[in-house]
């Protein structure tokens, strides 16, 4: 770049490349020298800082004129020597192929430099001594100003889009108060942010002096503009000098604050005179600055730490809540302390196990559903998704925005529908700005050029659809919690699978003993019912009423004790069938359990409805006829004593599978037994009706072996309806 660029559009500051601009300001002379000490370039000031003109410089060697050992320099430390008898500081600054001067005339000798110190040690304790970021941003201003006496001291701090706030200041009492003000990102464009980074203080002594140019305008060695972000004299940008025309302001001081090696936020002073600093005030001032940086990353760490210990007790408070029976959704939600305390936040919401609980701000199941569906899609490529605007990325959001405005969502699981989440409420944030922003860069001059407005007038502005921002230690309590609940899942998965290996082995303990004493009672059973037998084709003439009795009661018990036998017998050997699973016409398997157990026949007054279009079935087909037959024959049974008796056998779809149905208008039962009814030998009626007790435990449990379930619905005189399905980990049901 042989020409510095003329910018005519405001819009356009941030490509300005201000280290590059040819100019200085006039406190202060600059030189450039090759690596040889011949001086290349020189602002055209020199006769006011060296009494040489700028001509008599160029092409000579520095020695010529100054005494100095440029190669003994160290370039952190400033030279103080003379030039025709003036005293002068230089401050060198190496770059790769040319070295520059930075050179001033010396001042502030009557600056008392121990009362100095003193002081700036009496204000870094004064920094210490604050106990929150209010009390030292408050004390920055205040002491800033007490030392270097501009008329108005700011503290300016970025948010995460580099607009930026004035959070405190200090100023003389005629001067209006701009605390509390907000100016938009393009106030401090991207470039004039980098050279504060890395420069720390910049002083503009006066916006109305003309500026030195550098004399010729091209570095002859790399036949470019010379890069001059090191000086501190660099002149400004024609835009911020205009900028701050448009605020009557002469001269400024700006010092970076900077954390964790990123802009803070920065000292803004403003002077409505012309005003210099000297190198020691402005060394100074960078010192300064760099305690204020110390200071505020202290007390944000302050900060953080007693908020990470207090999401810390209440975490371990969760933990051991969930801990205690293995149980997520109590631990998290039915203690004095809930998911809700962890955070700052409106509600707590956790989905598991197919339910959605919800704490706090109580919001309907309907519009959390579809919130959780959008917050998975959007969580495809990560776990977890935070927002303080939710209704930018889900817009039908805006308008339930009063209750759901921040969310921050994690994932829990791979399974859908299994996350927690916290919700913030709108808060309508009214924030000040210095302009009006519809209007700001495009107020237009009579040439057209857009350039910096010249209102600043404060203009407010409502920010709706907005909650209170997540801040860093929220979002590494939610992590964490996260991280327990999973460890938690983990641990808990381990314990069940430890429970159900033993639970296993005492199944098969059982099973094996009931078959064997079901086996083993055969024989005395069969001895018995043939002897009583035998009592009664050769001696029941010769018995009395009594004996014949007798021996009637023992063939009965017999034949009952021999049918509870084959239902233990079937009951135990379920576990040991090997399944072979297919599917099968279930219309087919009802025609063959209704023919082969005569049931039409034997009960002629029954009325029974079966959908002649039954979905296909999955499974073993023993099993499913065992499973089938047992049902039937307990509808059967059970409304055989009513005066029209009905049953129906159909399915219904409820969007994932089809579950079967075997409904009678029978005797029914009182609700509160539809789960003790599937246990062994649980009988509910008396002996009007015959059975055993096991049947319903055998079709829970051919039911359990298809990986699915099986439940009831009744009423007592109401009939009952049993309801059943096979798991589709076997294999994807047809219908």
């Amino acid at each position: 770049m042989k020409s510095y660029p003329k910018i005519t559009d405001i819009n356009k500051c941030e490509d300005e490349p201000i280290h590059l601009i040819p100019n200085v300001q006039q406190f202060g002379c600059l030189l450039v020298l090759d690596y040889k000490d011949t001086i290349i370039q020189c602002s055209n000031n020199t006769i006011d800082i060296l009494n040489i003109a700028s001509q008599e410089l160029l092409g000579t060697k520095i020695d010529k004129h100054i005494s100095l050992d440029l190669k003994n320099t160290s370039g952190n430390n400033p030279i103080i020597t003379t030039c025709n008898t003036i005293p002068i500081l230089i401050n060198v600054h190496e770059y790769e192929s040319y070295v520059i001067l930075d050179i001033e005339q010396l001042s502030d000798t009557d600056w008392d430099q121990f009362q100095f110190q003193q002081y700036m040690i009496n204000s870094l304790n004064n920094l210490s001594n604050c106990n929150n970021l209010t009390d030292l941003s408050n004390n920055i201003t205040q002491t800033t100003k007490d030392l270097f006496d501009y008329d108005r001291v700011m503290l300016y701090k970025f948010d995460e889009h580099w607009n930026g706030q004035i959070i405190a200041e200090t100023k003389e009492e005629h001067l209006t108060s701009w605390l509390g003000i907000n100016y938009p990102a393009t106030d401090i464009p991207a470039n004039a942010r980098q050279l504060f980074l890395k420069q720390g203080v910049r002083v503009i002594s006066n916006v109305e002096e003309t500026n030195a140019a550098l004399t010729p305008t091209v570095n002859c060695v790399t036949n470019s503009l010379t890069d001059i972000s090191k000086s501190h004299f660099r002149a400004a940008s024609p835009f911020h000098i205009e900028y701050l025309k448009n605020m009557k302001v002469s001269a400024t001081l700006t010092c970076a604050i900077v954390n964790d090696d990123k802009l803070w936020g920065l000292i803004a002073c403003h002077n409505y005179s012309a005003k210099s600093l000297s190198f020691q005030k402005r060394q100074a001032c960078l010192l300064y600055s760099k305690m204020i940086s110390n200071q505020i990353s202290i007390k944000q760490s302050n900060f953080y730490l007693q908020k990470i210990n207090n999401h810390s007790t209440v975490r371990l408070k969760l933990v051991e809540n969930m801990s205690e029976k293995w149980d997520l959704i109590k631990g998290l939600t039915q203690h004095n302390v809930t998911g809700l305390n962890l955070l700052e936040s409106d509600s707590f919401i956790i989905a598991y196990n197919d339910t959605i609980y919800n704490l706090g701000n109580t919001l309907e199941q309907t519009i959390l559903k579809k919130l959780i569906k959008e917050l998975e899609q959007l969580t495809k490529q990560s776990d977890y998704f935070i927002s303080n605007n939710i209704s930018e990325d889900i817009n039908w959001l805006k308008t339930y925005s009063k209750d759901i405005s921040g969310v921050m969502y994690f994932r829990i699981s791979k399974k859908s529908n299994e996350s927690v989440l916290w919700i913030r409420k709108e808060k309508i944030d009214t924030k000040i700005w210095g302009g009006n922003l519809d209007k700001i860069n495009i107020e237009k001059e009579t040439n057209s050029r857009l350039s910096p407005r010249k209102s600043f007038e404060k203009w407010s502005q409502n920010v709706k659809h907005t909650a209170l921002k997540w801040e860093a230690h929220e979002v590494s309590a939610a992590k964490a919690l996260v991280n327990d609940i999973k460890n938690i899942i983990v641990t808990k998965f381990s314990e069940v699978n430890k429970l159900n290996k033993q639970l296993r082995n005492l199944n098969q303990e059982l099973e094996s003993f009931s078959y064997s004493v079901s086996h083993d009672l055969r024989g005395p059973l069969r001895g018995i019912d043939g002897f009583a037998n035998i009592l009664k084709e050769d001696y029941f003439d010769v018995l009395d009423d009594f004996g014949k009795e007798s021996v009637e009661t023992i063939i009965n018990s017999a034949e009952k004790m021999n049918s509870l036998m084959d239902d233990i017998l079937s009951y135990s050997g379920l576990s040991k069938v090997d399944k072979i699973d297919d599917y099968h016409n279930l219309n087919n398997i009802i025609s063959d359990v209704l023919k082969d157990n005569d049931l039409l026949k034997n009960n002629p007054k029954t009325n029974i409805t079966i959908n002649p279009n039954l979905p296909e079935i999955f499974g073993d087909k023993m099993m499913i006829y065992q499973l089938i037959s047992n049902l039937i024959t307990n509808a059967f049974k059970y409304s055989s004593k009513v005066e029209n008796p009905k049953i129906e056998i159909d399915y219904y779809n409820d969007g994932e599978k089809n579950i079967y149905f075997v409904k009678d208008n029978g005797i029914g039962f009182k609700p509160e037994y539809s789960k003790k009814i599937f246990g062994v030998f649980m009988r509910l009626t008396n002996k009007d009706y015959s059975g055993t007790g096991v049947g319903l435990a055998i079709a829970q449990r051919i039911v359990y072996r298809h990986s699915g379930d099986i439940w009831a619905e009744s009423q007592l005189n109401k009939g009952a309806k049993f309801n059943f399905y096979f798991g589709q980990n076997e294999k994807r049901i047809k219908g």
